[in-house]
This record gives structure tokens, sequence and C-alpha cells, in this order.
């Protein structure tokens, strides 16, 4: 891609677009194709993320059916695991970020990108995180499905040039008010209580029939991290980590990430709105046969 193209007629045309759409609908899309005109990025997905609650499906361009199901998956609860969502809600700075640079080691050996990740097509991906308050992130998605497309460093430097005006308008657009009204519509309401009630599940899953540990090593198993990456994170040895990994497939009889992955999702989807209880309890009420000795 040409890089004259930010001081092209056609990109000064596409700035005054998003400013003279800067509070209506149309922002989002006319967003996500000024990101493509700059790069060889060609699809986009806004979501909104309140603390601890479930995403908020904003806008997306996706390019097939196949694409916007997997979508779907995510906002019921496949976003609890994915590193996009775990780095912005953790991080405290607006800014571009590349997925390669902030998923854990083992994250292509993870049951998340089995299961999920690789079905989105998606063979790079760029997330755009803006800090709106202490409540809410924005996350804008970038992908790139095409398999003789690729992102290039050229690429990365024209989004890190535009990328403070890109927050300075994405700000402006959805500010607090703005954001305060769409959740606050009855049934996205309760999709944010939703969400709330997911997290917490996530947080509870083993904590009555697991180590403190044994639940820790769980989150970061699920997440795509590797026993190494692990015993850095804990600050516990390798062999310590291999330790948890076996008594806590002793004690769920499970043999393999596939199966904590499934009882994971299985066990969350058993808790009712508003429980504080370990999922594992209802999942083990349900399958008695399973359950933890």
């Amino acid at each position: 891609m040409d890089s004259s193209v930010l001081a092209s007629k056609a990109w000064y045309t596409t700035i005054e677009g998003l400013c003279r759409h800067i509070h209506d609908d149309q922002f989002p899309e006319l967003l996500v194709d000024a990101v493509s005109q700059v790069s060889a990025l060609d699809h986009g997905i806004v979501l909104a993320f309140p603390n601890q609650g479930r995403p908020l499906h904003i806008f997306n361009n996706l390019p097939d059916q196949r694409v916007a199901d997997n979508l779907d998956s995510y906002l019921e609860g496949a976003y609890l695991i994915d590193p996009f969502y775990d780095f912005c809600s953790t991080s405290q700075a607006s800014g571009i970020y590349r997925m390669r640079d902030v998923v854990p080691d083992d994250f292509v050996n993870s049951e998340y990108y089995k299961t999920y990740y690789a079905g989105t097509g998606l063979h790079e991906e760029i997330g755009l995180f803006i800090k709106v308050n202490d409540e809410f992130n924005v996350a804008l998605s970038f992908g790139l499905y095409q398999d003789n497309s690729e992102l290039i460093d050229e690429d990365i430097e024209r989004l890190r040039t535009i990328e403070p005006m890109i927050i300075a308008l994405c700000k402006q657009h959805w500010h607090t008010d703005r954001l305060n009204s769409l959740f606050n519509q009855t049934e996205i309401d309760h999709s944010k209580e939703f969400g709330k009630h997911l997290n917490q599940a996530s947080v509870n899953f083993g904590r009555d029939h697991l180590s403190v540990r044994e639940c820790e090593v769980i989150r970061l198993i699920l997440k795509g991290h590797s026993s190494k990456a692990i015993a850095r994170v804990l600050d516990i040895s390798p062999d310590t980590v291999k330790v948890h990994r076996k008594r806590l497939h002793a004690k769920l009889q499970i043999a393999s990430q596939a199966e904590l992955f499934s009882l994971f999702l299985d066990a969350i989807a058993l808790v009712p709105v508003g429980s504080d209880e370990d999922p594992l309890t209802f999942y083990y009420e349900v399958n008695p046969l399973s359950e933890v000795y």
C-alpha cells in the first residue's frame, strides 16, 4: 500500500466523514472503513466492554455467516478466556495492540484457539482499545481474513500514526452517556447482568473442589499458558505446575485440555443467574457419577 495514503485527498475526505458522523449510527462503519483504507485489514468488530460484564456488540462487517456465528458464541461466554478481552479488561492504557503480542505463549495449542478462534478464519488481528472511564472500555477488533494478504510493518506504522486521532474521535462518539444509554435498555441491561454472572461463575469454577492454586492453574491453562509460563506467573517451579496439573486432572477425572475446556463450559452454563456457587457443584448434581473424589 502506498505510504502517501495519509496525505491523499481521499484520506482527508474519510476523516471529514468521520467527524461529520461522530454522533450518529454511521460512525462505527465509517471508522472500520477508515482503518481498511490505511492498512490491509479488511473487516472489523466493535464491542463495548463493561466492567465485569458481558461485551455488547455494536457493529461488525464480518465476511460470512460462519464467522458471524462465531461472534454469537463469543458473546455467549467464549470471551471469558479470550486474550484480547483479558488484556483489555486489565490494561490501563488506550492504544493499538497486535494479537500476537498479547496472547499467552501456548495460545495456538489451547482449546479456546482450537475450538473457537481457529474457526473465525482470522490469520491476523489488531485490537484498538479505548478506555472511556473506569466502567467502560470500547474494543475495536480489526481482522485480516484474506489468505493472499498480509499485514506489513508499514501498515502498523500508519495505524500508529492515526492512533491518537482515532482514539480521540472514538472517545467523543462513545462517551459515557452514550454507553450508559445502550446498557440501560431493558434487554441489554439483562445482558449486562448475565455477563457479570458469567464472569463470577468463571472465577468460582473449581473453588469448592480444588485447591486455590489448582484453580489458578486451571484459569491460566484455559487462557493458553504453557506450564513454563504458568510457573512464571505464579512464581513457582515448572515441576510444581506439573504436579498441580496431574492432581487437578485426577480430581476432575479428565485426561486432556479438551476435556477441561468442555467441563468448564458445561459447568458455567448450569449456574443460575445470581448464584455465587462453584459451577462444578451444579455440574456434579446433574452428573453424580462424575463427582470429584
